[in-house]
This record gives C-alpha cells, sequence and structure tokens, in this order.
C-alpha cells in the first residue's frame, strides 16, 4: 500500500465573503443570485478577459471558494505578485465542486492573491465564467 498522505493547512482563521471590503475588482463583475432545489445565495461573477479580483491576507493559507460549473472559465492566479498557476472553473455535468484555488504551506505574515480571467477556457466549457463566493483564511497552530 502507498503511504498514507496527510497535510495539515492550519486551522481556518477568517471567510472574506466576496462583499468584504479586502477584496478589489476590476473590470466587468457582477453580483448574481444563484438558486437550486433547497437554497438561494449570492456570487460576484465576471467571464470577460482581463477582468480581476484580488485581496490581501494574513495567515499560512487560502482557499478561493468559486462555483465550478459548465460553462466555467480559467483565471491566472498570482501570489505575492508572481504567477503561481491556473485556476479551471469548468466541472463535468452532474458533478459539484467549489474549490476554485489554494495554497497551504505559506510563510506566516501578509499576503496578496489575484486573479485575471483568461480569454481561453476547458475545450468542453460553453463559457468563460468566474463565479467567487469567499476566501478562506488559514493561519498557524
Amino acid at each position: 500500500a502507498p503511504p498514507l498522505e496527510q497535510w495539515d493547512p492550519g486551522p481556518p482563521i477568517l471567510s472574506l465573503g466576496f462583499d468584504d471590503p479586502a477584496w478589489t475588482w476590476k473590470g466587468n463583475w457582477s453580483v448574481r443570485t444563484v438558486k437550486n432545489s433547497w437554497r438561494e445565495w449570492q456570487v460576484k461573477a465576471a467571464g470577460g478577459a482581463g477582468d480581476e479580483a484580488g485581496f490581501k491576507f494574513e495567515g499560512t493559507g487560502v482557499a478561493i471558494a468559486a462555483r465550478c460549473l459548465q460553462d466555467g472559465g480559467r483565471a491566472d492566479v498570482f501570489l505575492d505578485g508572481a504567477p503561481v498557476g491556473v485556476a479551471d472553473a469548468w466541472i463535468p455535468e452532474r458533478t459539484t465542486d467549489n474549490d476554485l484555488w489554494h495554497i497551504t504551506g505559506l510563510a506566516p505574515g501578509t499576503h496578496t492573491v489575484r486573479l485575471v480571467v483568461r480569454d481561453d477556457k476547458d475545450d468542453r466549457s460553453t463559457g468563460h465564467q468566474i463565479q467567487i463566493m469567499r476566501a478562506i483564511i488559514y493561519g498557524s497552530r
């Protein structure tokens, strides 16, 4: 059997809803109401190349919760000003996920995260949507 993989992001210390003033928005972001058969909630959505979202946080990790969809797009992710990857919000039908991007194990301190919507997408996606719900900040034990 392979060795058990374990990781400890530290405790979640803060949840930044998309409406928290820590977020900055550039481009054509709008608040949308999302409904399913048991609840209703809001997201901040964009789908234009170059639309940006970002925030500064104190901690050792962060997860960006967003709706992954069949019309989900991609965004370049920057941490502390450096490119660190691509977030892809496309997901197959009849599945669900809301972990757009995350990182743990950062040095304690102040960090910045910035997402920039790309003009490309997964070949199976029908759009370029990025729909952000919140960011969850993790800290040290």
